[in-house]
């Protein structure tokens, strides 16, 4: 086995900045570089490392390193991490500190019948127009009012009794007047996400004089249910209504979270799914700026007609939904309610029939009860770049850790060896020379310069690729 200082290395890499902070940090190796285009993998970065290294030692023929590295916010639970390379492709070094937060499918055929079967043009020609939109075709509204103000229940003309048991709810007392909860739709096995949500911004905290309480709506499993009880013991957030969790069954939850907002009463309501990132501070500062009495459905608004592609995964049939349009909704991913229209929705609900997508449905309800469909382009739901100063009053944890993971192999049919180091900092407006991926947004701990502004001697003795480096030199040393 050769010695480190007889050692040579191929290092598979592209970037000349990257072979040049190895070869100073690894000056008594000789290092060739192979440029080689390997495979993107997704995954943890151990597991991105070693997959990359058996692809290129089946190139290579020999003894080879590769490299990866990732940038982790500690706000979002670690990402973006290894995809930061696509966040610097799309925003460059100097917009890290941006945010971004989404089809159809044609082909041909000899065959015209078919082709337009599957275009869904038999059901086009069976659409209802929409100007006879009557859903259901009873007066819903009156009902809804008779309820709501004489607490006289049309038992006779509901359609949706929705009766589903709870099976856990959050046990809370108000301590603020004015509260905001944020109902999170999230599919009971999503346990990660849910804790991601916790430690960033779905935590019960007080913000400007407001109570913001976040829920998990979810729906039943069949297995492993003591692990979901075991989750809200220890967490005291969970709506559990007694439904099978599918994606058909969403517009359950939206009605669970109707029903217990309306017991709550809070000053406003967000229904939110799990996988969004919301800017709390930024919501309460808007919210309590409205007046809660007032109806108000907001979000990003739509207007579409229903998919009719029969292989198309949101395909809706003639039997299911007879018009040739949706009325206008708000996209489900996140939806904000007054009060008042809480009250509104939860009154009429009974009386209109059930629909599979939870967001058409608040469509439905909004254009029976006669509430506005506000668009508000704040709700991202398309890509939009956003300033990191609308964040700073959101997420308040700056910090974050690089992360740089070697692999090494001897040969195509020997092990891989990962080596992995880590250095903590925090993300900070760029400063310093930018050419050198988002060393300029990286502040390590101890110091008040960026990667980008510090000597490159310094950087590379306490960088997170020095302390993979060096965990490296010691198997080479001791193999």
């Amino acid at each position: 086995m050769a010695s480190g200082g007889d050692r040579v290395l191929s290092f598979v890499t592209g970037n000349p900045g990257k072979l040049a902070e190895v070869k100073a940090i690894l000056s008594n190796m000789e290092i060739r570089s192979y440029d080689v285009d390997l495979n993107e993998y997704q995954g943890e970065p151990e597991f991105i490392s070693e997959k990359k290294c058996r692809e290129a030692v089946a190139v290579v023929q020999g003894p080879v390193i590769v490299e990866d590295t990732s940038l982790c916010f500690n706000a979002f639970g670690g990402m973006p991490g290894p995809y930061i390379k696509w966040f610097l492709k799309s925003l460059g070094p100097g917009g890290l500190y941006k945010i971004r937060r989404r089809l159809c499918m044609a082909f041909l055929g000899s065959f015209a019948l078919i082709i337009l079967y599957l275009l869904g043009v038999p059901s086009l020609l069976r659409e209802t127009p929409y100007d006879r939109f009557s859903w259901p075709d009873i007066n819903a509204t009156k009902y809804a009012m008779d309820t709501k103000i004489n607490k006289d229940r049309h038992g006779s003309q509901i359609l949706n009794p929705n009766t589903y048991t709870r099976l856990l709810a959050p046990e809370f007392r108000k301590t603020r007047p004015l509260s905001l909860y944020i109902m999170i739709k999230s599919f009971v096995g999503n346990l990660e996400q849910r804790e991601a949500v916790r430690k960033t911004w779905g935590k019960r905290r007080v913000v400007e004089d407001f109570e913001v309480v976040p829920v998990f709506v979810v729906g039943r499993r069949n297995e492993n249910w003591h692990l979901i009880e075991l989750e809200h013991h220890q967490n005291n957030d969970i709506l559990a209504v007694d439904f099978l969790d599918t994606y058909r069954n969403n517009t359950k939850k939206l009605m669970a979270a109707i029903s217990y907002a309306q017991e709550m009463a809070p000053f406003f309501a967000l229904l939110i799914d799990d996988d969004y990132i919301l800017n709390v501070k930024s919501l309460v500062g808007y919210v309590k700026k409205k007046n809660s009495s007032f109806e108000n459905y907001e979000g990003w608004a739509f207007d579409t007609s229903p998919f009719r592609m029969p292989l198309h995964k949101h395909f809706v049939s003639i039997e299911d939904y007879p018009f040739s349009r949706y009325p206008p909704y708000i996209s489900a991913g996140a939806v904000l309610l007054s009060q008042a229209t809480v009250e509104t929705f939860f009154h009429l609900i009974p009386y209109v029939e059930e629909y599979s997508f939870d967001d058409v449905y608040a469509g439905i309800l909004a254009k029976k009860a006669e509430v506005p469909v506000i668009h508000n382009p704040a709700f991202v739901f398309w890509t939009r770049e956003m300033n990191i100063e609308e964040w700073k009053t959101g997420f308040e944890d700056k910090t974050a850790y690089a992360q740089c993971v070697f692999a090494y192999t001897e040969g195509v049919d020997e092990p891989v060896h990962v080596f992995s180091g880590k250095c903590a900092g925090k993300i900070v407006e760029p400063r310093g020379p930018a050419n050198f991926g988002w060393d300029p947004c990286f502040q390590p701990d101890g110091f008040n310069e960026t990667f980008a502004e510090m000597d490159s001697g310094i950087k590379n003795g306490i960088s997170h690729r020095s302390k993979a480096l060096a965990e490296l030199q010691k198997f080479f040393a001791n193999s």
